[in-house]
């Protein structure tokens, strides 16, 4: 029973409802913070918190004590998450609290500093010189200044505002470092490390700004988290079919190449290479996504290879170079120590949250800059040596085939066979660009 505490549930909660006078405000999140008072070493006592994303018309809170919290403070984030304070209420000794109030400047507590003259030296700042911000207050005629605050304190004048009284408040209760991407973490129940609310920055998503959705950086994830779970499923389904599509072609190009016949040609080399690495992931985020992105764009490269050994092979039909294993080998070595050397960061920003889920925390922009100019270098360099070696492939093959034909056929409609017969390749040009991130 949430009414009840107690080993028998034998005590009765303290009820505490607060309902706020409408207000428009620009705000982000707001978090409600419910304090006693020792009057012993004059600190605020954190009972319970509450975070929100956007400002509720009530604050309804159950208090497992015979009497309710002395104070409710109001933290309000805007866009800057620099916080605004204001003092719900202040009552002591009682046994329900069920109150209306506002938002205004009366009850809002600003920065000290800002309150004080210009001729006041702030260097030499006291907590005896608070008594004056109460007392400036009061000659001025203006309505009664509640409270104020500074880095360490929170300080409430007294009915005439002729004294502060100061209590030690620590600013960083709400405050917790379990969001990703730099997103700012604001802290609800103490007691439950899963109550916090994540303010991302620009471009991120996700209950931990997991999601990246700036250029060349969103996933399949960030596009779905949205939807319903019928359409999750949906696109779950078509995920596990082209992955069995995909690992029945993997498995009978790889049955294809371990044939020795094959294997006598330089290009089979690049192509194995190509599937060697899903035969070696281990069964971790930072591994699995590392070798992941190696992988595919990887394949992009030595694709890429193929195309220019075919070139090659035509510009200069009796050089033998490109035709051994050797420098197939080489070549696809190289392509993948420089690779897996370009995306080494990923092993270091990959993390996984509460949920299972593996998801990238590039804190530094800088590194998340040189992640999305990675990622289009090995996308668009790849789909640009598929586009003209596989142009000029096809022009000189149909040259060639123009000179050694009896019959007048024109350059035209040999190039256009030729297109035809070269589509395969036009095919992977396409995937290529295709499955460049957004």
């Amino acid at each position: 029973m949430e009414q009840f505490y107690g080993d028998q549930c034998q005590y009765e909660k303290i009820s505490i409802k607060i309902q706020l006078n409408s207000t428009s405000m620009t705000l982000v999140a707001c978090v409600i913070q419910y304090y006693d008072i020792d009057n012993i070493i004059y600190d605020l006592i954190i009972r319970h918190q509450q975070v929100y994303r956007s400002l509720p018309i009530i604050f309804r809170y159950n208090h497992e004590q015979q009497v309710a919290p002395i104070l409710a403070l109001l933290k309000l984030y805007d866009i800057t998450y620099q916080a605004q304070y204001h003092i719900l209420y202040i009552q002591q000794n009682q046994t329900m609290i069920n109150i209306t109030s506002t938002i205004s400047a009366n009850n809002e507590c600003p920065y000290a500093l800002t309150l004080l003259s210009n001729t006041d030296n702030h260097s030499i700042l006291t907590l005896f010189q608070y008594h004056q911000i109460c007392q400036q207050w009061r000659n001025r005629s203006i309505d009664n200044l509640n409270c104020f605050h500074d880095h360490d304190y929170l300080c409430i004048c007294d009915l005439d505002n002729y004294r502060a009284e100061c209590f030690g408040y620590d600013h960083f209760l709400d405050q917790c470092q379990l969001c990703l991407s730099g997103g700012h973490c604001l802290k609800g129940d103490i007691q439950n490390k899963y109550d916090f609310v994540c303010l991302c920055p620009r471009c991120y998503s996700g209950d931990r700004c997991q999601f990246n959705n700036e250029l060349l950086g969103f996933t399949l994830d960030s596009l779905i988290i949205r939807d319903t779970f019928n359409v999750q499923l949906i696109y779950v389904f078509i995920v596990f079919v082209l992955f069995i599509i995909g690992t029945l072609n993997n498995f009978c190009s790889f049955i294809t190449f371990k044939r020795p016949k094959p294997r006598k040609v330089g290009v089979t080399h690049i192509l194995l290479s190509s599937r060697q690495i899903f035969n070696n992931i281990y069964y971790s985020c930072k591994i699995i996504s590392y070798l992941l992105s190696v992988s595919t764009r990887a394949n992009y490269w030595l694709t890429s290879l193929v195309t220019m050994e075919r070139l090659a092979i035509i510009i200069w039909p009796t050089l033998t170079t490109f035709k051994t294993p050797k420098v197939a080998l080489t070549l696809s070595s190289l392509t993948f120590i420089i690779i897996s050397g370009m995306h080494v960061h990923e092993l270091f920003y990959y993390t996984v949250i509460d949920q299972s889920l593996c998801v990238v925390n590039y804190a530094h922009p800088t590194v998340s800059i040189y992640d999305r100019a990675n990622v289009l270098i090995h996308y668009l360099v790849p789909f640009c040596i598929q586009t003209i070696t596989i142009t000029v492939l096809i022009i000189l093959t149909a040259k060639s085939r123009v000179r050694g034909q009896i019959n007048q056929t024109t350059f035209r409609e040999t190039f256009k066979r030729q297109l035809k017969t070269q589509k395969e390749s036009r095919g992977f040009e396409c995937v290529v660009f295709e499955e460049e991130p957004h």
